[in-house]
């Protein structure tokens, strides 16, 4: 046994509890965040637990290291104690500087319409992989162009909410302060909806069946990753076409959302729209001529 183990008078040193206990609690926070980052929605009840075992390893840490140091060797266990203390110590300060600056970088992401933009890529992301899952279940085709929502809706299992922009809905859902205004939306009724505000009293009108994506009929599940499948447009359902119905609408002015056949979805700005593949044999002109179009009509 090492000197910085023995006590003046020669005897083994003991272990501090209490420093041990500090770096066992850091150890089951850590492993809790890792959960909680894993599965959010079951380990969100544990949260008070983890930030009181948090408390008390900073405690316990702190405490026993003092203990240790003013023991005269009586006491050892220094490494778990200081180990304990700055992990614990280290993951309040973290979650103090999260909490601060959350609030702050949500309303930075949501003035410049990152936020909604990275949703609207999801939803994109998504209905790609429903498009392939129905694909794999009829024959190796892509629902049919005129009824692709409606497809997707009945046999791929997808919610409706999916086929909806943040950005475009922020723009195009209505408030009324007549429940019994009809509003003029210049939207064919079977997609209008509302429902009453018990608070206010106030009419909400939203767009049930409404989708602000459309598909690229030609491209089927063969074709070159590099072809556009599905791309943003203004609202309708089971919407088709190619670049002449294509909108920056949905994002001020600033891009629209594209889905590859491979699976990508890529954040598309105006200038660049040029070189988007529309055709596997990506016919220049005709595609070209889509794009003037396109752009003339923005």
């Amino acid at each position: 046994m090492s000197e910085k183990y023995m006590s003046p008078e020669g005897k083994k040193a003991k272990t501090c509890i209490m420093g041990t206990l500090s770096f066992i609690l850091a150890l089951i926070s850590v492993v809790c965040i890792v959960g909680f980052c894993v599965v959010p929605d079951k380990m969100c009840a544990l949260f008070p637990l983890v930030f009181a075992s948090l408390v008390l390893s900073l405690i316990f840490g702190f405490v026993s290291t003092r203990r240790i140091r003013e023991s005269s060797g009586v006491l050892k266990g220094q490494v778990f104690a200081r180990t304990g203390c700055l992990i614990s110590a280290g993951l309040i300060g973290f979650g103090f500087f999260v909490g601060m600056t959350t609030p702050y970088i949500k309303s930075f992401l949501y003035k410049h319409g990152i936020t909604y933009r990275v949703i609207c890529g999801t939803n994109l992301r998504n209905l790609g992989t429903a498009m392939r899952q129905y694909a794999n279940d009829y024959n190796g085709r892509y629902p049919t162009a005129n009824a692709w929502c409606d497809l997707l809706v009945e046999y791929a299992d997808v919610g409706k909410r999916t086929f909806i922009c943040k950005t475009a809905e922020a723009a195009t859902t209505y408030r009324t302060s007549d429940p019994n205004e009809e509003p003029n939306l210049g939207v064919p009724a079977e997609f209008l909806g509302k429902h009453d505000d018990a608070g206010g009293g106030q009419s909400y009108v939203y767009l049930p069946y409404w989708s602000h994506y459309a598909i690229n009929p030609n491209c089927g599940l063969n074709s070159p990753a590099e072809t556009v499948l599905l791309f943003e447009t203004k609202g309708g359902w089971n919407q088709f076409g190619g670049a002449e119905i294509l909108t920056f609408e949905n994002h001020e002015g600033k891009g629209c959302n594209v889905l590859y056949n491979g699976g990508g979805v890529e954040f598309v700005a105006p200038e660049e729209i040029v070189k988007l593949k529309w055709k596997a044999d990506n016919n220049k002109s005709e595609s070209d001529e889509s794009v003037r179009r396109s752009l003339k009509n923005e």
